[in-house]
Formats: C-alpha cells, structure tokens, sequence
C-alpha cells in the first residue's frame, strides 16, 4: 500500500511528535528507560493493541455474516460473494476470486446469496435476513456470559480493571452497536437493514417488491460488472416496475448490462426507453440525472448524433441534484467526440478517470468497467483524423 504524499507528511510528523513527547517524559523524570518505555509504547504496544481490536470487530462481523450464510444453505442457496473489511471473496462456477473492494479501515461486511435453482421466495429470504439477526443476539448472549467470567460488573473501578476486562468491555459496546442495528428498522445510505427488510417482509404488499430489491442490491453491491448480473432477475424488475421511475431504473440496469456484454444496439434501445420514462420528477432524481448522461453519451457513441446526445446532455445539467462528474464528462466525451473534437474528448475522458480515481480509493471489477469505457473514448480520440 502506497501511501499519499500528505499522508506521508503526516505521518511522519505524528511520528516525530511522538518521539517528542516520550524525549520530554525522559527529561522531566530524568529518567532515560521510562522515556523508552514510553516510546515503546507508543510505536509497538498502541498499534498492536488496535490491531488486535480490528481484528475480533472483523470477527464479530464475519460471525454475523456467517449467521446468513447458515441460514441460506438450509433453504438451497448458494453462496457468490462474501465481503469482509476491505477484501471480498467472489465464487463463481469454477472459480474463486479475492479482491480488494474498500478502503483497510472498513470494519462492515456483507454476504451474497442466490436461489441454487428457482426465483428467491419470501419465506427463503426472511429466513436468510434472519439468520444474521439470530447470530447476533448468540453472540450477545456469549459475549455478556465472557463479561461475567472476567468479572466485569457494574460498579467497577477503571482504575483497577485488568486488560481482559477492557477488552471484554470493548466488545460489549461493540456488540451492543450491532444489536441495535439489527433490531432498528431503518436505511443506511439508502440501503435497508435487516430489520427494515424483514419487516418488508412481512407485508403482502411489499414482500416481492423486497425479494427482488434484496437480490438485484447484492449483485450491485457485490462490486461485480454489469454483464455478470442474472438477466432472468433484471427481466423480472423489469416486467414488474410499477410507474415512470421504477420503469425508468430497470431500463437503466439492463442498459449496463447489456452496454457491458458489448450489445450496444440493444443498451441503447433501453436507456432510450429509460429516458424517455423519465420526463417527471422522481424521489431519487439522481436516477433521473444519470439516465439522461447516459442516454447523451450512447447516442453520440453509437449513432454519432451529436444535436441529440447534446440535448440530453443539457436535460441532465438541468437536473437539480448531485454532479454525477465522472459520468457527465464521459457523456461529454462522446459528445465531442461525434463532434469531432477529439482532442476535448480525450481531456474530458482523463478528468473522469481521474475523478473515478478519486471517489473510489479501490478499483472494484464494477469501477474497472467504467474506466475501461473512457479509455475506450481516449483510444477512439487518438485515432481520429486530425
């Protein structure tokens, strides 16, 4: 791992202030071993002991996953991915994969599963979303019965509690944090918890509606490319939408599908259909923005018609939501690359990697694909007559 140059710089004087502090404690005590003692501390006993705490968080969390992933065996499923802290392990037919997907401070985790045969059914799902809700509340319960092998009781002075008990209490905060979670319905940046989908679940109205949003979310979240995604479900979410938004998002996930399984023609019968489904405003206007930046940069990449990608261009501008800026300027790419500019084309192509770059610190298989579509637009500019 290479760390940036301002993280460099921080780190080493963080490191300095730290040798300067263990220097002062040895010339205020004047003495020189507790100065090391200090310092040794500081670089080997502090470091080492967050590791050791990184590594039962991961712990909990994987016994949490390992919740679900129990409980989708017992109903026929199959495992296809597994996330845990910054690495994930892809299971595909034949093959099996660990990548790289987050940041190394990621303490989160997720699972992956699908029907081994047959569509999801409720009652399969309810039962897999519980499992990680049933594994947690075990290890809560072993967790307060470690606490109280240790002698960790109310009432208990810090000062005179042992590094068994800190790390027992640690756990207990930390369990407490996964309980709550699992047993407050609610969504984190816009996906439901365990708790939220059961409770989807459980109503009649939405128990389908919840079924394919769980599965089509896994094999998004799973950082896998677009053409890796079950058609037969992206066909359903499809047949199923309900309204001009729902219409307009299945059109759009089957677009990436097919864009990136090299069926442009057929990308780009979609995303005009997901377009022209979305001439409303919708909750998630984003979806709205990234439509039409789509629908530009498939028009002037596949027709060549600049007049019209530039006109859906300008409908996404005019959508009042976030910049989306590593997709517009790939849709601006293509836009003046149809209008022959391929020198602007190239730039723009450059400011989008770089802006993918930027926003995920980790080049998922998912992030690579959209990557490889600017440097597709960079190579089409370079072999455009002059």
């Amino acid at each position: 791992m290479r760390l940036k140059r301002q993280d460099r710089i921080a780190l080493t004087i963080f490191c300095f202030l730290l040798v300067a502090f263990a220097a002062s404690v040895a010339a205020i005590t004047n003495r020189v071993e507790l100065g090391l003692s200090v310092l040794g501390l500081l670089f080997v006993g502090i470091p080492l002991g967050l590791a050791l705490l990184l590594v039962l968080q991961l712990a909990l969390v994987f016994i949490h996953e390992l919740g679900h992933m129990a409980c989708g065996w017992l109903v026929g499923m199959r495992l296809f991915y597994l996330r845990l802290g910054a690495f994930a392990v892809y299971l595909t037919p034949g093959q099996t994969r660990i990548r790289r997907v987050a940041p190394y401070s990621s303490l989160s985790g997720a699972c992956g599963m699908v029907p081994r045969s047959g569509e999801l059914r409720v009652r399969d799902l309810a039962i897999l979303v519980a499992g990680g809700q049933i594994a947690t509340f075990v290890l809560a319960a072993a967790i307060l019965l470690f606490d109280r092998a240790v002698g960790l009781r109310p009432g208990l002075e810090l000062s005179t509690i042992s590094p068994l008990q800190a790390l027992a209490l640690y756990e207990s905060f930390f369990v407490l944090a996964l309980v709550i979670g699992s047993v407050v319905p609610m969504r984190i940046r816009g996906q439901r918890t365990d708790m939220s989908y059961l409770l989807a679940l459980s109503r009649r109205d939405s128990a389908q509606e919840a079924v394919r949003a769980f599965t089509l979310s896994s094999w998004i979240q799973s950082g896998q490319r677009a053409r890796d995604w079950p058609v037969e479900l992206l066909a359903a979410v499809e047949r199923d939408a309900k309204g001009d938004s729902e219409a307009a998002l299945s059109k759009l996930f089957r677009y990436y599908a097919e864009w990136d399984a090299g069926n442009r023609e057929r990308a780009l019968e979609l995303i005009s259909a997901s377009a022209a489904a979305s001439g409303k405003r919708f909750e998630q206007e984003v979806v709205r923005r990234l439509v039409f930046y789509e629908h530009a940069y498939a028009l002037a990449l596949v027709r060549g018609d600049a007049v019209a990608a530039t006109q859906e261009l300008a409908r996404g501008d005019a959508v009042d939501v976030g910049p989306l800026k590593a997709q517009r300027d790939r849709a601006a790419a293509a836009v003046a690359l149809a209008e022959g500019c391929a020198n602007e084309a190239a730039r723009l192509a450059e400011e989008a990697i770089t802006e993918l770059r930027r926003t995920h610190r980790v080049i998922a298989p998912n992030v690579q694909a959209e990557i490889e579509l600017n440097e597709e637009l960079i190579s089409r500019a370079a072999q455009a007559p002059a």
